[in-house]
């Protein structure tokens, strides 16, 4: 079963992916998982992040749901 996606704000992004806001901030236009809403508006999808994260562990085949490897 497939749950909604959140957009989550740069503060809570960098606590999932252990890395500075600020880095998030630098580096939004290259990750799959930034959107930006408005001019001041950057959000993260929270699955875009965890589907990321187990591609990164797993060769690039993990499939994600609900934040837990499939």
């Amino acid at each position: 079963m497939q749950t909604e996606d959140r957009l989550i704000d740069v503060e809570e992004a960098a606590k999932i992916l252990c890395t500075s806001p600020d880095y998030l901030y630098r580096a939004w236009r290259k990750l799959p998982y930034a959107v930006k809403l408005s001019r001041k508006q950057l959000r993260f999808s929270e699955q875009g992040i965890y589907k990321y994260i187990a591609e990164q562990q797993n060769g690039g085949s993990a499939l994600v749901e609900n934040g837990e490897k499939k």
